[in-house]
């Protein structure tokens, strides 16, 4: 989306722009983030949580929610999926239940097994070294960053 929109951009002139125009083409190429996201039945502060904790796994795992939240049993799309699971299952009070509607209303037995496949990459970091490497950057991301610094 974001080159769609550089390239174009970048084939004018900025002078022959206009605020209506440049307002069209956002429009144009602007794609919800996020689409499969269900959170009507959180409040404010949980939403907000629940997005910084997908940015930082969004970021290391280079995809974005709603390319991994699909039915889908590829390795890349699973790993991506039980680690937002395992963070939002750590990191927040929600029920199995309520993780599952999230994801689109997975049933609460899927939630439980993410989670527990989460569990023994942790107790099992030898043999799960990669796993293990994105949970820790992960983690990284959810840090709050020193006062003073960005």
């Amino acid at each position: 989306m974001e080159k769609k929109i550089i390239g174009y951009f970048l084939s004018r002139k900025y002078s022959e722009f206009t605020g209506q125009e440049v307002a069209d083409v956002m429009l144009k190429y602007y794609e919800p983030k996020r689409k499969s996201l269900k959170v009507d039945f959180l409040g404010s502060g949980e939403i907000e949580q629940l997005n910084a904790l997908l940015d930082a796994v969004e970021s290391v795992v280079g995809m974005h929610f709603d390319d991994f939240n699909v039915k889908s049993r590829k390795d890349e799309f699973v790993i991506a999926r039980f680690l937002t699971i395992h963070f939002i299952y750590t990191r927040m009070s929600l029920s199995l239940k309520n993780i599952g509607r999230i994801f689109g209303d997975r049933d609460h037995t899927t939630i439980m097994h993410a989670r527990d496949m989460a569990d023994t990459w942790i107790n099992h970091s030898e043999i799960y070294k990669r796993e293990n490497r994105l949970i820790n950057d992960i983690a990284r991301h959810l840090e709050p960053s020193p006062s003073g610094q960005e």
